[in-house]
């Protein structure tokens, strides 16, 4: 007797469970358009990409590697720096990790500063095991 309505407790729960579950899920409203957070930069507009170069420059143009895809250079009116120094564009090789400062005209970036980062085969700046650039200060 008591297996029976134990039984039919559950199936009741059940019948009144399962409605309110898929009433839980339900699916998002496709996306209509709308504005969006991030727009691409307006044609002649200043702009600053970092990354590395893609492959060797073809003799003032390489190519530049972004997350959002790769972004044609375009160094011939660039000046070149390096270590707080003016340098000569040959210093640029692929894996050279560089910033960009320049207009976008479509899909090329005309380049006027160009800041190398980091070389192919530079090591990176060790980091402070604690997280901090600041010095110790004496105990007290």
């Amino acid at each position: 007797m008591q297996i029976k309505k134990i039984s039919a407790f559950l199936a009741l729960a059940l019948a009144v469970a399962a409605p309110l579950g898929t009433a839980a899920q339900r699916t998002p409203a496709p996306h209509t358009g709308g504005t969006h957070t991030k727009t691409a930069p307006k044609a002649g507009a200043t702009v600053s990409y970092s990354g590395p170069v893609k492959g060797s420059p073809t003799g003032t143009t390489f190519i530049l590697a972004l997350r959002k895809g790769p972004v044609t250079v375009d160094a011939s009116h660039a000046q070149v720096r390096y270590k707080g120094q003016f340098a000569k564009f040959e210093i640029i090789k692929g894996g050279t990790f560089v910033t960009v400062v320049g207009h976008l005209t479509g899909t090329t970036l005309q380049a006027t500063t160009i800041t190398i980062n980091r070389l192919p085969g530079e090591k990176t700046a060790p980091k402070n095991p604690k997280g901090s650039t600041a010095p110790h200060a004496p105990g007290k």
